[in-house]
């Protein structure tokens, strides 16, 4: 009876969102290798014809879930911001973003993969997807503009570019060495202290972190009139 009620339900038009929110389940539990149209139709009890009814084939439901964790990776970052009081100044704004990007990598390992290790097919993406993919860095870039007419640098487009680019690819380039492995590697290699692991019970790790976010912001206002200067 509870079965027949929830196709029932569907029916009324909210199975996009159960199969979303299912698919969304089943990639942050196991990945995009655990991931399929009819192994979702089976989770929800539902034919496999009704869920291609709403996605085409697996392609068009990784964009969905693509353009999925774009908002919530906007919205963990903004999330950071009203933590902040009200009178904070750009740079404690533009650490909270590097800080929650980070968080968001750590929380949510295979939708980041997702996100940033599978390639969409461009000629299929919506304006709507367009808008999620760029909600994020366009709220970086926003904030170090922010941050630097604080000092009373103005950027231009090329600059801002460049600024958003180097410090999104500081915290990018973090997350990524720490979803492959490659810490934990130069460590074995004996390259790197044993305290960088964040499994070392007295993990160096935030400190270091923090560390290179103050280098990234004290390097943006240093050369913030060198950014895109041949552009």
């Amino acid at each position: 009876m509870a079965d027949k009620a929830q196709k029932n339900t569907y029916h009324h038009g909210n199975l996009r969102e159960a199969l979303l929110c299912s698919a969304m389940q089943t990639l942050e539990t196991g990945g995009l290798e655990k991931l399929s149209l009819r192994g979702l139709a089976k989770s929800l009890g539902v034919t496999p014809t009704a869920v291609y009814g709403h996605f085409a084939d697996k392609a068009d439901l990784l964009m969905a879930l693509h353009t999925e964790g774009f908002k919530r990776l906007r919205e963990t970052m903004t999330d950071s911001l009203l933590a902040l009081p009200e009178d904070a100044k750009g740079e404690a704004k533009v650490r909270a973003l590097g800080l929650s990007y980070l968080q968001f990598a750590e929380q949510h390992p295979h939708l980041f993969d997702a996100m940033f290790f599978w390639t969409p097919d461009f000629s299929r993406v919506t304006a709507e997807q367009v808008e999620a993919g760029v909600g994020s860095e366009q709220l970086l870039r926003d904030t170090l503009i922010e941050m630097l007419l604080e000092s009373r640098v103005e950027l231009s487009q090329a600059q801002a570019a460049v600024a958003s680019f180097s410090a999104w690819a500081l915290v990018h380039g973090i997350s990524t060495l720490l979803r492959t492995g490659c810490i934990e590697g130069a460590i074995h290699c004996e390259n790197w202290p044993e305290s960088f692991s964040p499994q070392h019970p007295h993990s160096h790790l935030p400190a270091v972190i923090s560390q290179l976010l103050d280098i990234q912001i004290a390097g943006i206002k240093a050369c913030a009139t060198q950014l895109g200067r041949d552009d």
